[in-house]
């Protein structure tokens, strides 16, 4: 009898074993599954990101039309921003500007546009600091981190355009500074763009030979 139950006992884990085991191994053919679809989808991610070169990897992503409407119009609601700062930045998100100097002149003309239609408070104690925080300062932040990165040339032209305003006399009467101001942007435009631009292209024009040069141009340069 003690025999017949461990027979039947052993029978019976026999049979748990088996079915255990089976269950086990359903299981290892699942998670292999899962792996495989993991790896299939992993490498599916991976082949997406491989497509973006690491030369352009701090680029911000293109936006839609729809967004990019959206995005200004909500700025343009909280925010008493001039139309000549709305305008341009609506050219820059919209990449109606191309070229770093391009994009370089169109924020000097600005800049002159609000300059020329700006007046200090009564009660301002130096015009540099209204000219620099009420003036400059908003508008390229506004032009640089809602609409479009700056280039190299504007990052350049609003150094010298604030360093110009902190070099001006502060018991200077706001017109005459205001003209010294216009003078400086007219006078950077043509000696730091145009004619910077023409002995570029000089110099390395007389480095290009006729004989099967081959040149890589990145981007949109008006001195290539």
């Amino acid at each position: 009898m003690g025999g017949g139950a461990g027979d039947s006992g052993g029978k019976g884990s026999g049979k748990g074993g088996k079915d255990v085991s089976g269950a086990t191994a359903d299981k290892k053919g699942d998670k292999k599954s899962e792996d495989a679809r993991g790896g299939e989808g992993g490498t599916t991610r991976g082949a997406s990101e491989d497509k973006m070169v690491s030369l352009f990897s701090h680029l911000p992503p293109p936006k839609a039309p729809l967004e990019i409407q959206h995005q200004l119009s909500s700025t343009n609601r909280s925010n008493a921003l001039q139309p000549a700062i709305l305008t341009l930045g609506h050219l820059y998100q919209t990449h109606s500007l191309l070229g770093g100097n391009t994009r370089c002149r169109a924020m000097l003309q600005s800049f002159s546009i609000l300059l020329k239609s700006y007046t200090p408070p009564p009660s301002s104690r130096d015009f540099r600091h209204d000219v620099d925080h009420a003036l400059l300062k908003p508008a390229f932040q506004y032009w640089t981190t809602l609409c479009r990165p700056h280039s190299v040339s504007m990052g350049n032209a609003f150094s010298f355009l604030k360093l110009a305003v902190a070099n001006l006399d502060r018991d200077l009467a706001w017109a005459e500074a205001r003209e010294l101001l216009l003078e400086s942007m007219e006078a950077y435009v043509t000696e730091r763009i145009e004619y910077a631009g023409k002995a570029i292209s000089r110099h390395a024009g007389s480095k290009i030979q006729d004989s099967g040069d081959v040149i890589l141009v990145f981007g949109k340069s008006e001195v290539v």
